[in-house]
């Protein structure tokens, strides 16, 4: 044995050895059947050279000869196989066909005795052959591109070739070993570039599907991140992500998953570890976005090889709609569990069988058994009117579209039989059949109901006990439901089932303002109820109805009326009506008899007052002076006396009317002063004023009522006081508000007094200290009558001290206004009226009685003023329209034209031009409640009274002529 050639094969065996495992270790890795089947025939070649070792060691051996040629063919074909796989091709029928031929050939070359080179000719043919062609797949399959694919191709038609010479230079001893070592080194070249060209191809697939990735993982609109698993910082990211967080690729790439992931960084580390495990792979996070907005997401994470890192491939869905939908139907379902297990209704869930397959707590409570005693149980065992033997119930149910309602009797624990009401309906549940029921225990309303149908029998005999006529209709039909005993003796028949119209109104349709259309219509105050009279039509009878829209007790609303007879209080009302239509009648004729009584005395007293006041102008001596002052005293108080009647007769009338105005109280004083004083002198008396500092001299009232009161308990003073003094004191009363006062006048004095039996009725009317001094001191009574009622009047209060023979004080509460803008008092000056010096007024006079025509024109005149006297307003038309004047004094009483007509002609005359404005006095003997005011309304500027003091006319005069110059 040459032992070139055994080392030769020992390498060769070795090395081929090695390729083999080599490509099996591959194959485990990467599972090709290409390095599998290149694995197995290096391995059969090695094998193959160890075969021949053997052989050429202790042989020839025929059968390691026939084993090493089919050791040859099976390397050849499999070298051939693995890489016709490698390139995607599959071989062909006759591949197969000369690989069997292959196989076979030298066990026919053995059996027909084939010598050699023959013997191996064939088989070294075909592993030339194949290799060649398995040489030129390997280079098509490189396209220029696989080094490693071109070098094995070129080794395997190297190899090829070389096995064509094997049978023919092999049996030369010198060249065996050498061709043996050049067989090996192309084989492992082969094996080798083989490997390279593998690997080569696997790293260009892998590049092109790395860029297949990042192709899809960059243009896809899908939420992609990769993040690397143990700092959990994101390398990259899809143009979906980037649109749905809102940061640029640059920023998500630069950022941290914990920067978008809400859960704390031990918690997201905790979850990347479980993704990179395989364990867990799903999540749902809260993502926070660019712009502050929380979504939920579901996060898929696995892992993956990027640019030889291992790193977290997650896919982010957007899933906020679908967890809120997941959370409202769980919030839905907690609700309806809530609803079902805290209904007071029981609730049973059945199948078609009647098993009981869902209770709530309501059915434990109403039957006394526990849930799984209920569940354990079918619907007859709790419904004493079921049967197991009778299914008809449930197939009812079934059949029913709406469901159905029923009573029953139901079955408790403790064997007892109470009523429920049950309300059962099919029901659907994974498209299986089921019978939902809802019962209700009847026990409180069945005996509610015997307890309502005993008061209702107690009812009906208390209605027909009363003598009111009582009757129930129906809202809806007009139906007559009840009519009590009183009612149908009434009518005479029993209406009850007929319609109301026809039964108490004998009338074929519904009857006109019907009030229970009036009540329906109503949408006002107590809509549901009404009183109202009429007669009824049958019976003739006057009735006071009282209608109320009450719900009844079977659901339906009703009318219940109860009907009184009020003809007696009808006749008693209709007496009434006629002594009040009597007595309104004489009290107008009272006060048409009160204005004329005081027209016409007033007009008379006028002319006498007023030819006494120019008596006092002719310079009469001091004895007549004195008859003078006497008579103008008794007429004046004649005149007072009048006023008193007629201010009580309006007092009690309610006319009498509150006008507030500004007033000065100085000048209230100074009036007092000025009428009283002279009075008071003349009986040796002193009359003293005094108020606060902190009193306003200004105060908002009126001031004509105040006076009025002041004059009274002032004169009274004087009247019943012979010596000593009488004192007006004024002060301030605490206060509540920054707007109004209350001040406190006492009128005190030094007179008679008056006894504590006295007392009680001084401030009635015709009412005096003491009837022993009727005659002493004289007057009708009237005046502290008058005080108390207007004191009343103007919301004040009015009190008495009085010790007989020391004298008596007033204490006069009365509440004021301040005044808006606030004046010192000393800035006021009264006016002071004085005879016009310069170019006297121009007075037109109009009035019928000649007497007080003459006497106010001779004052008139006396006092400065140029006046024309006419007798009605006609004349004083006439006069206007031909002459000019300053000021028209006009009675209100005259023939042809009264004044009033006449002040309403001139002022809507259009040819009397700017003298349709002139001022205009009434003077006038109407001084009733509510003359001034319309005669001020008719066009009047201003007012007096008569009798006419000679003072206040000129004062009237001069204020209105000073007004109106103010005012042009």
């Amino acid at each position: 044995m040459n032992n070139w050639l055994t080392v030769a094969l020992f390498a060769g065996t070795v090395c081929f050895s090695i390729v083999g495992f080599l490509y099996c270790f591959l194959y485990a890795k990467y599972r090709s059947a290409s390095l599998m089947l290149w694995g197995m025939a290096w391995l059969s070649h090695a094998l193959r050279n160890v075969t021949i070792l053997v052989n050429t060691t202790y042989g020839p051996i025929v059968y390691l000869a026939i084993m090493e040629q089919m050791l040859v063919a099976c390397t050849g074909s499999l070298l051939l196989l693995g890489s016709l796989y490698y390139v995607g091709k599959s071989p062909r029928r006759w591949f197969f066909a000369a690989v069997g031929g292959a196989v076979l050939w030298p066990v026919a070359a053995v059996m027909f005795a084939v010598p050699n080179p023959w013997f191996f000719i064939p088989n070294y043919f075909f592993f030339g052959s194949s290799q060649i062609y398995n040489g030129l797949v390997l280079i098509r399959k490189s396209r220029g591109e696989s080094i490693g694919g071109r070098i094995a191709g070129c080794a395997m038609i190297l190899w090829g070739l070389h096995h064509f010479d094997y049978p023919f230079l092999r049996p030369m001893a010198w060249f065996a070993p050498w061709g043996f070592l050049i067989g090996a080194v192309l084989g492992l070249l082969a094996a080798v570039a083989i490997i390279m060209a593998y690997m080569e191809a696997l790293q260009a697939e892998l590049s092109r599907s790395e860029k297949r990735f990042r192709s899809l993982f960059h243009g896809n609109k899908a939420l992609f991140l990769l993040i690397e698993p143990l700092s959990g910082k994101i390398t990259d990211a899809s143009a979906g992500a980037v649109d749905f967080y809102g940061y640029s690729l640059e920023e998500l790439k630069g950022m941290n998953i914990s920067q978008i992931n809400m859960l704390s960084p031990e918690e997201i580390a905790s979850m990347r570890a479980l993704a990179m495990s395989g364990y867990k792979q799903q999540f749902i996070f809260p993502h926070k976005l660019k712009t502050g907005d929380v979504k939920t997401v579901e996060v898929i994470s696995t892992p993956v090889e990027s640019g030889g890192k291992e790193l977290l491939f997650s896919i982010v869905q957007d899933v906020t709609a679908r967890q809120k939908a997941l959370e409202d139907l769980e919030e839905s379902r907690e609700r309806l569990r809530a609803v079902v297990e805290n209904a007071a209704a029981a609730i049973y869930l059945a199948d078609e069988s009647g098993r009981l397959v869902e209770v709530n707590a309501a059915a434990e409570q109403q039957t006394g058994y526990m849930r799984e005693e209920l569940l354990a149980m079918a619907i007859p065992d709790v419904d004493a009117n079921s049967s197991k033997n009778d299914p008809a119930f449930f197939q009812e149910v079934m059949q029913s579209a709406t469901g159905m309602t029923f009573e029953s009797r139901h079955r408790h624990k403790d064997g007892t039989i109470f009523p429920v009401e049950v309300r059962a309906a099919k029901l659907e549940l994974h498209s299986v059949p089921h019978v939902l029921g809802i019962v209700s225990d009847l026990t409180s309303r069945k005996d509610t109901e015997r307890k309502l149908a005993e008061a209702n029998r107690t009812l009906a005999a208390v209605l027909d006990g009363i003598p009111a006529l009582v009757n129930v209709v129906d809202v809806s039909t007009r139906e007559v439901l009840f009519m009590n005993r009183a009612l149908k003796e009434a009518l005479g028949r029993d209406g009850v089932g007929g319609v109301c119209h026809a039964i108490f109104r004998d009338k074929s349709c519904v009857c006109e303002n019907c009030p229970i259309e009036r009540m329906s219509a109503n949408t006002e105050g107590e809509a549901n109820a009404s009183v109202w009279e009429d007669r009824n039509p049958i019976s003739g009878r006057w009735q006071l109805n009282h209608d109320r829209i009450l719900p009844w007790f079977d659901g339906k609303t009703v009318r219940v009326q109860i009907s009184l007879d009020i003809g007696q209080r009808k006749q008693a009302e209709e007496a009434l009506k006629q002594s009040k239509e009597e007595a309104e009648s004489a009290n107008k004729a009272k006060s048409v008899f009160l204005a004329n009584m005081s027209h016409e005395i007033r007009t008379p007293l006028n002319g006498i007052l007023g030819m006494l006041q120019l008596l006092k102008t002719t310079d009469p001596n001091d004895e007549q002076k004195e008859y003078l002052l006497g008579a103008i005293r008794s007429t004046n108080r004649l005149t007072r006396l009048l006023s008193d009647i007629l201010d009580i007769s309006r007092i009690e009338a309610g006319k009498m009317q509150i006008v507030e105005s500004e007033f000065d109280i100085k000048m209230i004083w100074d009036s007092i002063s000025e009428l009283f004083d002279m009075e008071a002198r003349g009986k040796g008396l002193l009359l003293e004023f005094r108020w606060d500092n902190i009193l306003p001299m200004l105060l908002v009232g009126d001031e004509a009522r105040l006076r009025q009161i002041l004059f009274n308990l002032v004169g009274n003073a004087i009247k019943f006081t012979e010596k000593g003094k009488i004192r007006i004191d004024a002060s301030l009363l605490p206060r509540s508000s920054d707007s109004s006062v209350r001040v406190l006048v006492t009128v005190s004095d030094t007179g008679i007094g008056i006894s504590e039996e006295q007392l009680k009725d001084i401030f009635e009317p015709f009412v005096q200290a003491e009837g022993s001094y009727t005659r002493r001191f004289q007057g009708a009574g009237l005046g502290l009558s008058i005080v108390r009622r207007l004191v009343k009047l103007l919301d004040g209060d009015i009190s008495i001290d009085s010790t007989p023979g020391e004298g008596t004080t007033f204490y006069l509460s009365l509440p004021f206004k301040l005044p808006a803008t606030k004046q010192k008092p000393e800035e006021l000056v009264a006016h002071e009226v004085s005879s016009p010096e310069h170019s006297p007024s121009r007075i037109l006079l109009a009035e019928d009685d000649s007497l007080s025509s003459i006497t106010c024109k001779r004052m008139l005149e006396k006092s400065g003023y140029s006046v024309t006297a006419v007798k009605d307003g006609q004349e004083a038309l006439q006069r206007l329209t031909k002459e000019d004047f300053d000021l028209i004094l006009m009675d209100v009483q005259m023939p042809v034209m009264d004044g009033v007509e006449a002040t309403k002609a001139i002022r809507g005359a259009s040819n009397l031009g700017a003298k349709s404005s002139i001022p205009i006095v009434a003077m006038t003997a109407y001084a009733m409640t509510g003359d001034k005011e319309s005669f001020l309304a008719a066009g009047m500027d201003d007012y007096i009274s008569k009798p006419v003091d000679k003072a206040a006319l000129v004062e009237v005069i001069e204020r209105v002529i000073c007004m109106k110059e103010k005012i042009q």
